[in-house]
């Protein structure tokens, strides 16, 4: 952004005249004895000015053209920050709300686990089928599969937020599986 405004610069002096200064001296005698007195000394200072008459609009154009560049590196830049926004923003919401959803988990597996208690009790004292045990440890079972399945996005979803906070790891590949692989193909430049 800071060349492409210099640039604008350079652009509008090309309408200013170009003036050169030069300074000149030399020596009017013939003999070598009087050449380097103070009488037989000349300078000459000499200035020259010169500006093109017409360019067909091409100094105008050029301005016009730095202008634009330069109001598309602007563009650019805050096009980069409010993405940059946008992903510390995801982020943090994203985490917000597996946060509550593992909250939520955690206590669909306390309550899982009383059930199989329960189930395996009245199993004990022949009042249920071992069919009710089993289906009671297999909801247990996928309330925790589906917990870890949240633990394992919270963590994926921490360390992406590093990365949109400048933290490290460009050259590595971030495992994850599943749905969230294209959400984290998808946010990188």
């Amino acid at each position: 952004m800071a060349s492409n405004n210099a640039q604008i610069g350079v652009n509008r002096a090309a309408f200013f005249p170009n003036v050169t200064l030069s300074l000149g001296a030399g020596g009017l005698s013939t003999f070598l004895q009087q050449l380097l007195s103070a009488p037989s000394l000349v300078w000459s200072v000499a200035a020259d000015a010169t500006q093109p008459v017409y360019t067909g609009g091409r100094l105008s154009a050029n301005l016009l053209r730095a202008r634009a560049t330069y109001d598309e590196s602007v563009a650019s830049y805050r096009q980069t920050v409010l993405s940059a926004f946008q992903e510390v923003e995801d982020g943090l919401s994203s985490l917000r709300v597996l946060e509550q959803q593992e909250a939520a988990y955690e206590q669909a597996i306390r309550a899982a686990q009383q059930t199989v208690d329960i189930s395996t009790s009245r199993y004990r004292e022949g009042l249920a089928n071992y069919l009710e045990v089993i289906t009671a440890e297999e909801e247990l079972l996928n309330n925790q599969r589906i917990a870890d399945q949240v633990q394992e996005q919270r963590l994926l979803d921490s360390i992406q937020l590093i990365q949109a906070l400048g933290g490290g790891w460009q050259g590595s590949t971030i495992y994850t599986s599943g749905a969230p692989a294209a959400r984290q193909s998808a946010a990188r430049p």
